[in-house]
Formats: C-alpha cells, sequence, structure tokens
C-alpha cells in the first residue's frame, strides 16, 4: 500500500472510531514519517509503530522520531519496538544480528532517558553514547513503549521494560 493510501485508511479509521492505528515498516516505507502525515490528517486517533526495529534504527534517532510524531498527534504516539530478525537485519540491511534482547533492553533505556531528559550519556554492553542532546523539548516526557515479541527470552523482558507486547506473528 503505498504511503498515502495508508493515510487515509488511518483517517478512515478514525472516522469510524477505531481507537488506535498502527504502521508496520519492512518494506513499507518509513513509518515515522507515515505516522506524521496521519498525525496532521487525524485528530484523535492514537498512532503506533508495529514495530520499529532497534537494529535498522539507533535508539537516539527512535527517540527523535517518537518524539517528532507525539508533537504532530499532540501526544497520541506509542512506540512499538522490536529486535526484528536475523533475516532481515542481515542480509537484507547488511548488519549483524546479535544480542537482541540486550540491545531492545538498552535501546528502551536510551529512549526513556532522551524523552525525560533530553539528554543521555549511556554505556552499556551494546551501546555507548557519550553524549547526546535532543534539540527540542518533547510534548511528553514519557511516550507508552511496547515491545514485539515471540521467543520466551523476550516475552520474559517485556513486563520488566514496557507498558506491554505486540505477539507478532503468534
Amino acid at each position: 500500500m503505498a504511503p498515502k493510501d495508508v493515510v487515509e485508511c488511518v483517517r478512515l479509521a478514525e472516522e469510524l472510531g477505531y481507537e488506535s492505528a498502527w504502521v508496520a515498516e519492512g518494506h513499507g516505507g518509513d513509518q515515522f514519517s507515515i505516522l506524521t502525515a496521519c498525525a496532521v490528517a487525524t485528530n484523535r486517533i492514537l498512532l503506533g509503530t508495529s514495530i520499529t526495529s532497534v537494529f535498522v534504527r539507533s535508539a537516539p534517532t527512535i527517540a527523535m522520531a517518537a518524539a517528532c510524531v507525539d508533537h504532530f498527534s499532540d501526544g497520541r504516539c506509542i512506540l512499538g519496538l522490536g529486535s526484528s530478525h536475523r533475516v532481515q537485519v542481515g542480509p537484507e540491511h547488511g548488519l549483524e544480528f546479535s544480542q537482541p534482547v540486550q540491545r531492545l533492553r538498552e535501546c528502551v533505556d536510551i529512549v526513556r532517558a532522551l524523552l525525560r531528559d533530553s539528554t543521555v550519556s549511556y554505556e552499556g554492553s551494546v551501546f555507548n553514547i557519550e553524549r547526546f542532546d535532543l534539540w527540542f523539548e518533547p510534548l511528553r516526557n514519557e511516550i507508552p513503549i511496547y515491545v514485539a515479541a515471540v521467543r520466551p527470552r523476550m516475552l520474559q523482558i517485556c513486563g520488566e521494560i514496557s507498558q506491554g507486547t505486540i505477539l507478532t506473528y503468534c
């Protein structure tokens, strides 16, 4: 579906009374750009990413993008994060797929810190960030985060680090 068609579907979903709309990424276009367009075209419907890969995007990039959608939507953004899978991360993006659970955990920590404090330094086993500053104040200092999970280890951390889980492919 073309990005403009997604925006029209979300607009129609709002008109029909839907509570939320979730936009995937993969090969379908930049989900944050599409959600920003959806934010401008709607007034009430919650707008979520389902899912944003913590391998394909850095944690600061995710925080910036989510904060932008949240601004344009007047606080209607929900962030769905996941590790994706080996085939999409490796062969399709040319990136190494390693430590998916730890990467997701650290990414959530960094995103939350940036939304809360606008500046973060972080030293973990996956991410090392000396200092990153958001150059604008997020509308909300906490955007709801949901974690996509299908395997036991990822499901175990969902309750610890997120407000809910996205049971993709279950």
